[in-house]
């Protein structure tokens, strides 16, 4: 069971398991977390477009081509454009289609990665979008897909690097802000717990590689201080971790019991 595999997103995204970002959605909301399966997966918007395009270029370069095309410049609107834009769909039948500013800016932020030596150093000799499953030993099985993960074998150590793109200054303090806010510690302790089971080693790092949107486009290697406050983030994630099992113990109506039944008053003239 417990593995790491190189398998589609779309896929991945299919497995009814326990991931971080599920993590997230069940301490908010166990209920939306059990509806989140029967949702429409992988949405395409052209910020996840760009992202998808950024992560193809950087971690898998060989699949860019087949994965992206650069969008014509021409309008939609006049006969001969719209046959143009008929054409070409169907040349690119299931590519991320992008303009040319933006296909331009994510040969910049490539650059700026593959001239970045500690960049690179995380990511040559690793292997890319992979997906991990594990069996937790309370019983459920989770998952996480790595943008990039890489084994020292002669040390025992696990390296799981993730690669971000981000719009501002990329100093420690706006960067730790970001982190903070979308939660990003959350997946580096997921993740760390999840690669230590799977490869059965005791020491796993995560790494936060951030790439800039605009220019001057510059990327930075990142890892977050095991501190008082991620002592805690982890007892906080296996804490929900506990009511997930039970969760997953109760039967169904248990999920919808609750004591919040109140007098209504009514408006004077509803009589």
């Amino acid at each position: 069971m417990n593995t790491f595999s190189k398998i589609p997103f779309p896929e991945y995204l299919a497995l009814p398991y326990m991931s971080v970002s599920g993590l997230k959605l069940y301490d908010l909301d166990p209920i939306a977390y059990l509806l989140s399966f029967q949702k429409e997966k992988d949405k395409s918007t052209p910020a996840l477009d760009m992202g998808k395009a950024v992560h193809c270029r950087i971690l898998e370069p060989e699949a860019y081509l087949s994965t992206v095309a650069q969008a014509p410049d021409i309008s939609k609107v006049s006969k001969v454009g719209k046959a143009y834009w008929v054409e070409f769909n169907k040349g690119n039948e299931g590519k991320v289609a992008l303009d040319k500013d933006t296909v331009q800016a994510i040969e910049y932020m490539a650059a700026s990665v593959k001239a970045n030596p500690e960049a690179m150093a995380l990511l040559d000799g690793g292997k890319s979008e992979m997906s991990g499953i594990w069996k937790d030993p309370r019983g459920f099985t989770c998952k996480m897909r790595a943008d990039s993960i890489k084994i020292d074998e002669y040390n025992g150590i696990i390296d799981i690097t993730d690669l971000k793109t981000f719009i501002g200054d990329l100093g420690g303090y706006a960067v730790g802000k970001e982190i903070t806010n979308r939660m990003y510690h959350w997946q580096d302790i997921f993740y760390c717990k999840g690669a230590k089971a799977i490869y059965g080693l005791d020491q796993a790092r995560f790494n936060f590689i951030f790439v800039g949107k605009q220019w001057p486009y510059r990327s930075r290697v990142f890892t977050i201080n095991k501190d008082k406050i991620m002592t805690e983030a982890g007892e906080r994630i296996e804490g929900i971790l506990d009511s997930y099992a039970r969760f997953l113990d109760a039967p169904i109506e248990a999920l919808f019991s609750r004591d919040d039944s109140e007098i209504i008053y009514l408006p004077p003239w509803a009589a």
